[in-house]
């Protein structure tokens, strides 16, 4: 199986970890919506990622 077709399991099995970086008006609701799928997910400010 390709590389590709590898990296798309975890998130057909739902098993796969999320980071949503910046918390505006996509962020936010992105993040509520794979919280509520069942995702494993990490939201950070943009401005935390700026270092």
């Amino acid at each position: 199986m390709t590389e590709r077709l590898e990296s798309v399991k975890p998130i057909e099995a739902e098993t796969a970890s999320v980071c949503v970086v910046g918390l505006g008006y996509v962020g936010l609701p992105l993040a509520v919506a794979l919280s509520e799928a069942g995702h494993d997910r990490r939201s950070r400010p943009r401005d935390c990622v700026k270092g």
